[in-house]
């Protein structure tokens, strides 16, 4: 969950009263699965220490709030039986034991506790349609013969979370049948729902009322990103490695949306410090090496732009005659402004 929670939700009340029912329904949907009770309990606080105007502006952001999510706050979310974070290195809590870490110590690398890591891993992969037996054998044993060994590691699963969570947990959130595995989605929660929904939201806010609008969500986005999807897992599924890709396709947007605010504000040290983030990951991303070229010439520091289009240039194979290649483009005009200026 990002930092600082109350000036967050406080951030929502003008995202429920959008115009746009479609921006109050995932204002309402992010607002619940981020923070829960304490969304509708800062609206009451809200209610109570506000001005007349600010209450009525409250209230009717209670009732957009209450219409999208009309169930009271007392499911899984924001505490659910099972969390993960797979921006990174994958992490599990189940009822707020990080389990990963128990299963490191207690079973001092054997084999056995990687098989289980890897299992879990592809079940949090699967989502809630599950896998079935025989793709989670494949996933993790290969072509290996491996019927017993994914009972064994599913039984060891299921005693794991009723040693920390009990039989009824367990119960709910681990489901097996005679051919399908699958952690029920209801006891679920993921950093990635969570960052895919505040970029969502964003981008259809910025649409709507422009980045400056949107650059808080955006921000929110970019603190939940910690690293390429399950960024230690290395089983080679393809599905796995596709979705890697693609949220890294979605960090790198976040990160441009975000040096582009920073350089209209002429905040061109922070946009500097957003390129060189993501660059750090794509060295080749063309749109943000034209921020980040913008970002060193605003204030005039010229040898840094030099030594960004060199690399770039190398990470791209592109040669700086290429007159066509946006960087290419926006270099050789940044050049001509500082000749004329």
């Amino acid at each position: 969950m990002a930092r600082h929670a109350t000036p967050l939700i406080d951030l929502f009340v003008p995202l429920l009263l959008h115009d746009d029912p479609q921006v109050q329904r995932q204002s309402a949907m992010l607002l619940y699965s981020s923070y829960g009770d304490e969304a509708a309990q800062r609206l009451r606080i809200l209610l109570a220490r506000t001005d007349a105007t600010e209450r009525r502006r409250v209230r009717m952001a209670q009732e957009v709030l209450e219409r999208y999510v009309p169930q009271p706050a007392t499911g899984p979310l924001p505490d659910s039986a099972l969390q993960v974070a797979c921006l990174g290195v994958l992490r599990v809590w189940v009822a707020g034991v990080p389990i990963l870490a128990r299963v490191v110590e207690r079973d001092r690398g054997r084999a056995g506790s990687h098989k289980l890591r890897a299992v879990l891993a592809a079940l949090i992969h699967a989502g809630g349609c599950g896998i079935s037996r025989e793709a989670l054998m494949a996933a993790v044993w290969g072509q290996e013969s491996a019927a017993s060994g994914l009972t064994r590691t599913l039984s060891s699963l299921r005693a794991l979370m009723v040693e920390v969570g009990g039989e009824e947990l367990a119960d709910a959130v681990l489901v097996i049948s005679e051919d399908h595995c699958l952690l029920h989605p209801d006891d679920v929660r993921t950093d990635v729902e969570i960052f895919e929904r505040f970029r969502i939201l964003a981008a259809e806010l910025e649409e709507q009322e422009g980045l400056a609008a949107a650059a808080p969500l955006y921000t929110q986005a970019l603190e939940l990103y910690r690293g390429p999807y399950m960024a230690d897992v290395s089983a080679p599924w393809t599905a796995l490695i596709e979705r890697r890709n693609l949220l890294a396709g979605d960090f790198l947007n976040v990160v441009e949306r975000l040096a582009e605010h920073a350089c209209n504000q002429r905040r061109y040290h922070k946009c500097a410090r957003l390129c060189d983030l993501a660059l750090t990951e794509d060295p080749a991303a063309d749109d943000l090496t034209v921020w980040l070229l913008r970002a060193y010439a605003g204030p005039g520091h010229y040898a840094e732009l030099e030594h960004a289009l060199q690399r770039y240039l190398r990470a791209a194979r592109i040669d700086s005659r290429a007159s066509n290649d946006p960087v290419v483009r926006v270099y050789t005009q940044l050049r001509r402004e500082r000749a004329g200026g």
